[in-house]
């Protein structure tokens, strides 16, 4: 994420809820409410998927990973676009913006691709 600038910091620090704090973030940074949403519900899965990933890469296909991860997206308004295994990620999008998952034993992250 690029660094607000002071203007926008303190534009932020006046909001009076978190929804219109959500809002203005998000208009000065490539996130999306929804996205952000998905990161955070989804780490816990990513944990337990890329901990048996690890394990069982070589008996299972990414799909059923995939369909794992299927219900948090729905509920977070995200669409699942593809898996990886190398690097293990998960690519998915909200509207026309495209962001990438990435889950490591010790990172995890998510950005805007496009």
């Amino acid at each position: 994420m690029k660094e607000l600038s002071i203007k926008q910091a303190k534009q932020l620090a006046e909001c009076k809820d978190r929804g219109e704090y959500n809002s203005l973030l998000a208009s000065f940074t490539d996130v999306t409410p929804q996205a952000a949403k998905f990161y955070q519900e989804a780490h816990g899965m990513m944990q337990t998927i890329y901990a048996r990933w690890l394990d069982e890469h070589e008996h299972e296909d990414l799909k059923s990973y995939w369909q794992t991860l299927q219900p948090i997206a729905a509920r977070c308004g995200v669409e699942i676009e593809s898996m990886t295994g190398r690097p293990f990620c998960c690519f998915f999008s909200v509207g026309d913006r495209q962001f990438k998952l990435t889950m490591s034993s010790k990172v995890y992250t998510y950005r805007r691709i496009k």
